[in-house]
């Protein structure tokens, strides 16, 4: 306890623990000193060592993260109680077995690890180099606990601890096989007060057995002059191990001077399994065998990075395929049942050899494949990409399937009322970016719309009504406020060119951060192939500007991705299907017309020219659009609240309902028109309610060709 005292040694609770080493685990803390007794410093703050109340894992000791190797200094040395050149020094893994050692009268410096007596460029730990330099030890001792003997990493770790003390007579002990316990500290603690018998029975023995380092030309030799040294305890009443403890040990020395290439020495090992204890040869040879490969598999697991995930080739496909797919779910989407990566124009399916070659990155996984010689770490082929690729639909539940992607915050029910979504929202396959604003009863949110609509002449209310549900229809749909209501084509016809027919379609996208797709349709199939580029990127406001002739007339996928859940891209490097449940797309023409179908699921917008010398508004950021984009949140705040006003009213229709085909979508528009704009304004506006069918079928009939 005096020991413990002067080492400054205490108990910690976690709270405390993560302030000293950033681990908020219950222990003893070790601190550390340098030879004058200062704080050992790292990263500028007091090195200190965690010994776990509980392990995690096989870890029993934590040390802050990123910080250096550093060599532990019992309070004697410190102290300086042991005089120069007189004493040999001891180097041994723990901090305990470094005060045991030394309190039974032989300066010990503990390390963290076998490897811990130097960093990483192979520079010895400055404390270890003072201590040493002191005490200008006659020899130095690397020790270890009394399974040490049965460790090939130990005997590599003792080679290279000679090499880095090339002016220093270095010998290797550990606890003899006859000590009572496992570790130095153990041993001294089982002594109690007897210093005597400590040394007698347990320190002397481990210094006579010793063997000189500079005798060995390799770790295998060293590991088997440390076996030889105790051979004649195994198997007799006075090895402190049990037969079958011993023949463990004995395959686990061989297979681990296999591993390391020393077959030679693992061959000697053989030898003596087999005259000490009796050990057939093809039992030896399979338990090695099996121990070799949980070695081999053990290095590729421990080769991983942090973070980094091991997956094991020869497992069933569905299982490994499953692992590489939970190891890159925080960096891809599923998109149209598509693996696909976030880039700055959108959504990019990945390709078997660009899922290859992505995941295939010592941060992402490792792979290792499993055959008769042993696992072995491989590569990752294109065919096991495609293998990868196959397998997403049936690992939605831990990838990120995406309905909807956006730039912005996203409105979304939530119960009687709305919230906005960012980041992934699993409930609503909604990926949203941005940061979240207030909007709930927010005043003059419906002036905030028509501010936008000020510099458009339509044609007569309606069209401004129809208006205004285009620029609520991105926020109705995306959201999924609609639940499997869809959203009208939005048709602006234009009265001659330069009216702003697609200039209001770009609005409505800037609106929502959306891309503007502008589709210029020469013919079907081109048509057909420039809009499944567009959906496959998500986050797209399509629109088929400037329509001329009678192309519309002819677009069946057009007339079907407005009421069908599924759109069929095809285009070249490009297929597979896309949920446009949530889609806006929109037209522009001088007067091209529609099919029937088409024309029944169509909302006409007249707009005409403003006449020469008209004034439009000086927005100050320079345009329209620069104006919305970098005033997005305020104007995204009017149509959100707008909407939440709807929806904390029970989400009722209006008033007056016309039939029209997307029902839900009137409904809502309709609610909103009537209640929550100011009556000068819905006066001005008329009613949303003649969407198509004008008496006589004025409007329809002049859209059908």
């Amino acid at each position: 306890m005096k020991t413990v005292d002067a080492a400054g040694i205490r108990f910690v609770e976690a709270h405390q623990a993560l302030q000293l080493c950033g681990l908020a685990q219950a222990g003893m803390v070790f601190p550390y000193r340098n030879l004058d007794g200062s704080e050992v410093m790292d990263d500028g703050r007091p090195f200190v060592r965690l010994r776990l109340e509980k392990p995690i894992g096989s870890m029993k000791y934590y040390q802050p993260k990123g910080s250096q190797p550093h060599g532990y200094l019992p309070p004697q040395i410190v102290e300086r109680k042991f005089g120069p050149a007189i004493y040999p020094l001891v180097v041994i893994e723990g901090e305990k077995k470094a005060l045991a050692l030394t309190d039974g009268g032989i300066p010990a410096v503990g390390i963290s690890g076998f490897y811990g007596f130097a960093d990483k460029e192979g520079a010895v730990v400055p404390e270890l180099e003072e201590v040493a330099d002191w005490i200008q030890p006659r020899q130095v001792f690397f020790a270890g606990d009394r399974d040490v003997v049965f460790n090939a990493q130990f005997s590599d770790a003792a080679f290279r601890f000679r090499e880095a003390f090339p002016n220093h007579h270095v010998r290797v002990m550990c606890v003899p096989l006859k000590a009572p316990e496992k570790g130095f500290d153990d041993c001294r603690r089982a002594y109690k007060d007897d210093n005597k018998g400590f040394v007698m029975e347990c320190l002397s023995p481990a210094l006579t057995l010793s063997v000189d380092a500079d005798d060995f030309a390799s770790p295998g030799d060293l590991a088997i002059a440390l076996l030889n040294a105790q051979a004649p305890l195994l198997g007799t009443e006075r090895c402190s191990l049990s037969d079958d403890e011993v023949r463990e040990g004995l395959v686990k020395l061989a297979a681990g001077l296999k591993f390391s290439n020393a077959s030679g020495a693992a061959d000697q090992v053989k030898l003596v399994a087999e005259d000490r204890m009796k050990m057939a040869r093809s039992e030896f040879n399979r338990d090695v065998k099996e121990r070799l490969t949980f070695l081999k598999r053990k290095a590729i697991d421990s080769s991983a990075p942090d973070g980094a995930v091991v997956v094991n080739l020869g497992e069933q496909n569905s299982v490994w395929t499953a692992a590489a797919l939970d190891a890159i779910k925080e960096e891809t989407f599923v998109f149209g049942e598509k693996l696909v990566q976030l880039g700055n124009s959108g959504f990019q399916e990945m390709d078997a050899k660009t899922l290859a070659a992505f995941i295939d990155d010592p941060r992402r996984c490792v792979f290792r494949r499993e055959s008769r010689e042993g696992p072995t770490r491989t590569n990752l082929s294109e065919t096991n990409g495609r293998l990868i690729l196959g397998a997403v639909t049936r690992n939605l539940n831990i990838l990120r399937p995406v309905r909807t992607l956006a730039e912005i915050p996203t409105l979304v029910p939530d119960g009687n009322a709305t919230k906005v979504v960012t980041g992934y929202d699993r409930e609503t396959e909604i990926f949203a970016k941005g940061s979240p604003f207030e909007y709930v009863g927010l005043e003059g949110d419906d002036q905030r719309l028509l501010e936008l609509l000020k510099d458009f002449a339509f044609s007569d209310p309606d069209d401004s009504a129809r208006a205004i549900a285009f620029l609520l229809a991105p926020a109705l749909v995306r959201g999924g406020f609609l639940g499997d209501g869809r959203s009208p084509f939005f048709f602006v016809e234009k009265d001659e060119k330069g009216a702003g027919g697609g200039f209001l379609c770009r609005l409505v996208a800037t609106l929502y951060a959306m891309r503007p797709e502008s589709i210029v349709p020469e013919d079907k199939r081109q048509a057909k192939e420039d809009v499944s580029r567009a959906l496959s990127r998500g986050n797209a406001l399509v629109y088929f500007d400037n329509v001329r002739g009678r192309i519309l007339m002819g677009l069946g996928f057009l007339e079907s991705m407005l009421t069908e859940p599924n759109f069929t891209i095809r285009a070249p490097w490009l297929h597979g299907e896309v949920d446009v449940t949530r889609e806006v797309i929109a037209g522009s023409s001088n007067g091209a017309p529609l099919s029937d179908d088409l024309a029944d699921r169509t909302a006409l917008i007249r707009i005409r020219k403003q006449p020469p010398g008209y004034r439009f508004e000086p927005w100050p950021d320079g345009s329209l659009l620069n104006h919305v984009e970098n005033n997005r949140d305020s104007y995204l705040a009017a149509v959100y609240s707008l909407i939440d006003r709807w929806v904390r009213a029970g989400c009722p229709p209006g008033k007056s309902l016309s039939g029209f085909r997307f029902r839900r979508f009137e409904e809502a528009v309709q609610w909103i028109l009537e209640n929550a704009f100011d009556p000068r304004s819905v006066s001005e506006l008329a009613q949303v309610s003649r969407w198509i069918r004008w008496p006589g079928g004025g409007v329809a009939g002049r859209l059908r060709g």
